[in-house]
């Protein structure tokens, strides 16, 4: 899993819209024992909504749930006025955390995954955490905060999400491929239907 260069997310500028959408009510997500799921509003995102994640009790296993709970990165502003490499490096490290802690918990979910000595539908339910886990952490690229410094630059927004947009189909390849290995692996083992079905559904 490959995070976006930091060269062209900050150079790049970039283009949004979302407007006032109202956020959705909370809904389990699906699998997991204490989070839950709603879409809210990111006026100054490069998409309208942003999957906001959040614990309303213990269970989930802890790696994974605190990448699925992995914060958006906003507040950056750029201004040329100011400390731009202060920015900068908060976006470095926002960076690597955030691709250090959903690498990590894929990994643990790939590993569950190939261990033939588990129940068959638990090494499924494995797969489509895999999907979980790259679907949010495409959503938290997606909904990075365009720097109010770019807002303010003709065009800035259009070229700085055209440049997150360009990195944001790489991510959709590879979750793809994690579909198709998921539901070919329910096949394989004989695994019937569960939460997982939706999940690892091939997306239109």
């Amino acid at each position: 899993m490959k995070l976006p260069c930091r060269a062209p997310v900050v150079v790049a500028f970039i283009a949004l819209t979302a407007g006032g959408a109202v956020a959705d009510r909370a809904t389990p997500l699906p699998g997991s024992i204490g989070l839950e799921v709603r879409l809210v509003a990111t006026p100054n995102a490069c998409v309208p909504q942003a999957h906001l994640v959040r614990r309303v009790r213990p269970g989930d296993a802890p790696g994974f749930a605190q990448a699925m709970l992995s914060p958006r990165l906003v507040g950056l502003r750029f201004d040329p006025d100011g400390d731009p490499q202060a920015d900068l490096r908060a976006m470095d490290r926002w960076l690597v955390a955030t691709q250090r802690r959903f690498e990590s918990a894929i990994e643990r979910e790939r590993r569950l995954v190939a261990d033939a000595r588990r129940p068959a539908a638990a090494r499924v339910a494995a797969a489509a955490r895999v999907i979980q886990l790259r679907d949010q952490f495409e959503d938290r690229i997606a909904t990075i905060e365009v720097p109010a410094a770019i807002r303010s630059i003709p065009d800035g927004r259009q070229a700085y999400c055209e440049s997150l947009g360009a990195h944001g189909t790489s991510l959709r390849a590879a979750s793809a491929e994690d579909r198709a290995a998921c539901v070919e692996l329910a096949h394989q083992l004989g695994v019937a239907d569960g939460w997982w079905t939706a999940v690892c559904a091939p997306t239109p």
